[in-house]
């Protein structure tokens, strides 16, 4: 049975009043809560006005003096700042934003918001609490719209526009400077970018040679060429791999074959002799060998 209504929306407020209240004991109840009634989603907000009931109130919970989100003990995955304190979370928000800005000419934000190098902006804008989406709300909440809101017109539409079989990045006609394939049809883009990346590397063509930044800030500019470039090939995943592999190469450069024997040998544990790993230099990554043998007795325990 699904419930919903000002019922289900009073007793979801009361517990979390329980939560608030009760403090350890409460996070206790709550967890058998949500096992015991995992079936039962939990109510839609129509409004803020959904949010409050009992010593919940926004006096208490929006109360920016305590946060930068109000009175943390308030929310949950339902219940948030933003959806229960909207006035308050517009302020804090703009407020960030300019934060952003401050000592900086108007031309440094039209350089980092601008949605056409990428659509993110200038990614070499960010860093920390300053993103994009905090930075550059306006462009942000175009970039999440715009797939619905503006992109179609006319002949134009997801349909023809967003046609993978067309090429990687569907009907080439339908964009300009500002329109672009990523922006306006991002589920296709996402299936584009795998496709991309899982044929990346042919022949002498490898992410070693290709994505080494050495080269230049694009890695070498000898392999890229239209829908393969250096960001759709050498992306987090591929640049995860390159240094996997480095410190696999360099686990026991200068060091005799014993010491490694002696150091991943799992007859001293699972994870062979401790003393041996520093940082990332560990059994997972330097012992590739006796770590197949470890999974393989994994899968075979049941």
């Amino acid at each position: 049975v699904k419930l919903t209504g000002t019922p289900y929306f009073a007793c979801w407020a009361m517990f979390r009043c329980m939560f608030l209240i009760a403090g350890v004991a409460a996070s206790w109840f709550g967890a058998a809560f949500r096992a015991a009634h995992a079936e039962v989603p939990p109510p839609a907000l129509k409004g803020s006005a959904d949010c409050w009931m009992g010593s919940m109130s926004p006096a208490l919970c929006c109360d920016v003096r305590n946060s930068l989100q109000g009175d943390s003990r308030c929310w949950d995955e339902t219940f948030t700042f933003e959806a229960c304190c909207p006035e308050e979370a517009e302020l804090v928000n703009a407020e960030i934003e300019k934060s952003c800005w401050v000592g900086s000419l108007g031309e440094a934000r039209n350089m980092c918001c601008d949605i056409r190098k990428s659509l993110r902006g200038d990614s070499a804008c960010w860093g920390d609490r300053f993103t994009f989406e905090t930075c550059c709300r306006a462009e942000a909440a175009f970039v999440k719209s715009a797939p619905t809101d503006s992109c179609w017109y006319g002949d134009s539409q997801p349909s023809v526009c967003c046609d993978l079989r067309k090429g990687f990045r569907g009907d080439g006609r339908c964009w300009d400077n500002l329109f672009s394939f990523e922006l306006c049809c991002p589920a296709q883009a996402l299936q584009a970018a795998s496709m991309i990346e899982d044929s990346c590397w042919v022949g002498v063509l490898s992410p070693r040679t290709c994505c080494d930044m050495g080269k230049g800030p694009r890695g070498d500019d000898a392999c890229w060429n239209d829908a393969y470039n250096f960001e759709a090939c050498c992306t987090p995943k591929v640049f995860a791999a390159l240094e996997l592999e480095h410190i696999q190469d360099t686990c026991w450069a200068g060091v005799d074959r014993t010491v490694r024997d002696q150091c991943c040998d799992i007859k001293a544990g699972l994870g062979g002799v401790r003393e041996c790993w520093n940082g990332p230099y560990n059994f997972q990554n330097c012992c590739f060998e006796e770590m197949r043998t470890v999974k393989g007795f994994a899968d075979n325990c049941w």
